[in-house]
């Protein structure tokens, strides 16, 4: 029987002795949000449902995938007229999934109200705030990428001058020029991938986007790279 609105198997949850909270008696956790945006708090969301726990319990080591936008059911896979975007494709962005204890995303679903299911608009936004960080990342980690190879072959030139044919003196006049027009070429790409953020509120963006290249990239790694958000030591500690 379900103790609130999951109904997940009984073996799959804290013990009774365990828990700080009965959803029976105690009623639903409200599912925390961002004011700004109706976006969910997962930071609040998470230290929220360990706060219903004794912090002596030892969480099981199963690992799942969490949809933080749950049930599925609400978010249908075609998009509605006002908007762009499918809800199940806003749904399914990996900064809105997250590897977590199976124990710990059972109890979350069974002491936690679902979700308040975000405006179209704030959809959109946040669906297309993702495509610019996906589409920004390759473009700044492709900078680097040149960037790095462009220093080996000076330091290849700096140990084995003899590489260059005679009468250049010693400079790779030819090589320099080569990485010279590709790095500009991709930084003007990376400039107008930045520019696309402009059109994102800021309250949406999946991360801050200032800084050089290696620092977007680098920051953008974190969370762009990955098919999800991991979370593990963060719902086990």
């Amino acid at each position: 029987m379900s103790m609130g609105g999951f109904a997940p198997y009984p073996e799959t949850l804290p013990p009774p002795d365990a828990r700080l909270h009965n959803p029976a008696t105690d009623g639903l956790i409200p599912t925390p949000t961002h004011t700004d945006t109706g976006l969910i708090d997962i930071t609040s969301l998470i230290e929220t449902v360990k706060s219903t726990v004794d912090p002596s319990y030892q969480w099981p080591r199963g690992l799942s995938m969490h949809h933080f936008y749950w049930p599925g059911a609400n978010y249908a896979s075609t998009a509605e007229p006002e908007s762009r975007f499918a809800p199940a494709t806003f749904r399914n962005i990996p900064v809105h999934r997250g590897l977590v204890l199976r124990t710990f995303e059972n109890w979350l679903h069974t002491i936690t109200e679902p979700p308040e299911i975000p405006s179209p608009e704030v959809r959109d936004y946040r669906v297309m705030a993702w495509h610019v960080a996906r589409d920004l990342f390759k473009t700044a980690r492709k900078t680097v990428q040149w960037e790095r190879m462009a220093q080996r072959r000076r330091t290849l030139i700096a140990e084995n001058p003899q590489i260059i044919p005679a009468g250049f003196n010693g400079v790779d006049v030819i090589g320099e020029e080569i990485m010279q027009e590709v790095l500009e070429r991709h930084f003007r790409v990376f400039e107008l991938q930045l520019t696309r953020q402009d059109d994102i509120p800021e309250a949406l963006r999946i991360v801050d986007l200032s800084g050089s290249p290696k620092e977007i990239a680098a920051s953008l790694g974190k969370v762009v790279a990955k098919p999800s958000l991991r979370l593990v030591r963060s719902t086990a500690a």
